[in-house]
């Protein structure tokens, strides 16, 4: 058998192991997120429970994350105004906004980066 036959067969089990033990992770997980929903809806939000062991507590917990596109946008984007320095309004009475502004202000937030993207498929039989 040539070298890279072998290393063909080699790589070729690896990926096999990697997607058989990706399907069990994910069926495990599945199983705990089950888990994870009964206990939250068996203590209820907000209370601690003493069981055996272990104690059981569910809470709201504030985090900050980035808002969606548009929004920040809306948020970024002055009102649009007439030649006489009047607020343009709209139909429903709110201030049309200039989303160029809004979109510029984005684009210079965005930051580039590197990720690195792992993937093993099955060819199809």
């Amino acid at each position: 058998m040539s070298e890279v036959q072998m290393e063909t067969e080699v790589l070729e089990q690896l990926a096999r192991r990697y997607v058989e033990e990706q399907r069990r992770l994910k069926q495990a997980q599945a199983s705990v997120d089950r888990l994870k929903k009964e206990l939250r809806e068996a203590v209820g939000v907000g209370n601690n429970v003493e069981a055996g062991d272990f104690t059981i507590e569910v809470m709201e917990v504030p985090m900050k994350r980035m808002m969606k596109k548009d929004d920040f946008i809306a948020r970024h984007s002055p009102p649009r105004k007439d030649s006489l320095g009047n607020v343009i309004l709209g139909a429903n009475g709110e201030p049309l906004l200039d989303t160029d502004v809004g979109l510029e202000f984005y684009q210079q937030h965005l930051v580039e980066t590197v990720a690195n993207r792992f993937y093993v498929k099955q060819k199809p039989l």
